[in-house]
């Protein structure tokens, strides 16, 4: 499958004396092309929110939420909520927690992956 995704929005930096935070409020859109969709694609819009913030200097929380109604081509809605977190350990690694629910085609599917991420 090829999938093409952009999109435009605001984003709001919120500064508390020990805490910052971003939120984000999109509007995207989304071609996916595939042989095995009805007229061999699906073209969707829709909203997306996201709040970054950062709990200590070494710990961060991501929580995205979108919503894809794809309303040519393939007929179908997408949804999808994660809550990702990362801890820097040092300047050069970091452990990482996604936890997700994805409905995608009428089906529902949650996932939780963990990752250990080396910079260099």
């Amino acid at each position: 499958m090829a999938r093409l995704n952009g999109g435009a929005g605001f984003a709001w930096e919120l500064n508390a004396p020990r805490h910052d935070s971003l939120l984000y409020l999109m509007l995207e859109g989304t071609l996916d092309a595939d042989r095995r969709f009805e007229d061999d694609y699906a073209l969707a819009a829709g909203p997306s929110f996201g709040w970054l913030y950062d709990v200590t200097p070494a710990w961060r929380v991501f929580l995205q939420a979108r919503h894809q109604r794809f309303a040519l081509g393939d007929v179908h809605t997408n949804n999808d909520i994660v809550l990702s977190q990362r801890y820097t350990l040092t300047r050069h690694s970091a452990l990482r927690l996604d936890l997700a629910r994805r409905a995608e085609f009428g089906h529902y599917a949650n996932s939780a992956m963990g990752y250990w991420m080396g910079y260099f």
